[in-house]
């Protein structure tokens, strides 16, 4: 009618951050405001379209993830009515951390009942002391349920059941032993593991203040070693063998991405810390991705090999959403 305003259509989120306040989204989702009771009133019949390059991150403790994400929602409000989202988006790639770094394979956040917050169906996995530590996260978004699965990376045999107790799971995740062996000796295992979780937050955080520093869609720090040596207090001098990648979205459906090794060149003032290589050399990597539409995309990869040999590899992807 005249008295109320309609805003129908379709919209495409080409790029986009959001940073995730678990804890606020539920009370805004149940303390929403009162609903207009007398006109005018406004109702929207909107379709959203994420092809891909979209990030969604939280800091949630024990909840704690990034993920990149496409698909469509279905965003509903007739008048004097609640809105109502619906839909399903599909994650690309990530990271959720439960204890370590778990990679995601694959992944759904599921826009179910407008009621309450979407459902978080994901897939991880993390490689550590000759296992493979599977991780399943299902659930609501705001508390979803976790469980680790083991498999021998010589076999790839499900292993768990020799690990029935979350407590041995857990501690062979952090520490390649069992909860029982790990009470006999804690002293050392329990420092190393301390300084391994500090230099974990210290080199995510790195990450994330220079991603927004500088603007790029990614940055990955990756060490063989740890960032600060706390027995000695200072920084570790085999950063060398430490890489760098920097990633952006050329345009919505271009993403160039360069890998770079560290040296130990040093940089003016800072002696021998590690820095950048920006020079073509040996463990150079440089990664560019086309997405043609939502199923199709071209990648290809140009490395120089340690061994001082040119390598190129083009990947077709194509993935099927049901």
């Amino acid at each position: 009618g005249q008295d109320t305003l309609t805003i129908r259509g379709d919209v495409e989120l080409h790029k986009g951050l959001v940073e995730l306040d678990i804890k606020e989204s539920e009370k805004n989702l149940l303390l929403y405001p009162n609903l207009r009771e007398e006109p005018p009133f406004v109702q929207y019949f909107v379709n959203v379209s994420i092809p891909g390059n979209f990030y969604v991150r939280s800091e949630a403790p024990f909840n704690s993830f990034e993920i990149q994400i496409s698909g469509n929602l279905n965003i509903i409000q007739e008048a004097k009515s609640p809105l109502e989202i619906f839909g399903t988006l599909n994650v690309l790639q990530g990271k959720y951390f439960q204890f370590e770094d778990f990679d995601i394979r694959e992944g759904r956040v599921e826009f179910v009942n407008p009621k309450e917050l979407p459902e978080l169906n994901l897939l991880a996995e993390t490689k550590k002391y000759g296992y493979v530590f599977q991780l399943k996260v299902k659930g609501r978004l705001n508390n979803p349920e976790k469980e680790i699965r083991i498999f021998d990376t010589q076999t790839n045999t499900d292993v768990t059941y020799l690990y029935p107790e979350t407590k041995d799971r857990l501690a062979l995740l952090l520490f390649g032993t069992t909860f029982e062996q790990l009470t006999k000796g804690t002293g050392n295992l329990l420092l190393d593991k301390g300084q391994q979780v500090v230099n974990q937050t210290l080199i995510a955080q790195i990450e994330r203040e220079t991603r927004r520093f500088i603007g790029l869609d990614q940055l990955r720090l990756e060490t063989k070693q740890d960032l600060i040596d706390f027995r000695n207090w200072r920084l570790n001098n085999g950063l060398e063998e430490s890489t760098l990648s920097m990633g952006k979205y050329i345009t919505s459906n271009l993403y160039l991405e360069y890998k770079t090794r560290l040296t130990s060149a040093g940089l003016p003032g800072l002696g021998s810390l590690p820095a950048p290589q920006l020079s073509w050399e040996a463990g150079n990597q440089l990664y560019m991705e086309y997405r043609i539409n939502r199923n199709w995309s071209v990648s290809t990869l140009y490395e120089k090999t340690l061994e001082g040999h040119d390598r190129v590899k083009i990947d077709i992807s194509w993935r099927w959403e049901f």
